[in-house]
């Protein structure tokens, strides 16, 4: 079972680096392969990231546009190798960070906003789209 989730993960990735390659802003093969990637929904992840105030410290399109920001802009994370410059930049390691990213990368300067699973899930999914 975990290997046809793998398979569909991998298909759903390169679906997503294909829409960013081509251009496709926030097409629908890109909303789909974020969902199929993540199990959320990126446009609740949107409106979560809005709630959680993450524009507050990152650049993230749509969001909040202001580029003096203590964190890195989010604006194409989907097309990163790494998370944090230190772990892979996968479905299940986005959600985990988004959770609790002292427990990802030791000292990070984001803090840990006690964001649920489904809410990691959706916010992981808007990432995948931007």
């Amino acid at each position: 079972m975990q290997r046809v989730e793998a398979g569909r993960a991998v298909v759903a990735l390169a679906l997503l680096v294909a829409a960013g390659i081509s251009g496709v802003a926030c097409g629908p093969n890109r909303v789909e392969a974020a969902r199929a990637l993540t199990g959320g929904e990126p446009e609740r992840g949107r409106e979560l990231a809005r709630r959680y105030s993450c524009g507050s410290c990152h650049v993230i399109p749509g969001v909040s546009e202001d580029t003096r920001k203590l964190g890195p802009t989010l604006e194409g994370v989907a097309r990163r190798e790494k998370l944090g410059g230190q772990v892979a930049n996968t479905p299940e390691n986005m959600k985990l960070w988004i959770k609790d990213p002292h427990a990802m990368k030791r000292g990070s300067a984001m803090p840990k906003l006690g964001v649920s699973s489904d809410d990691a899930r959706d916010l992981a999914a808007f990432m995948y789209v931007l």
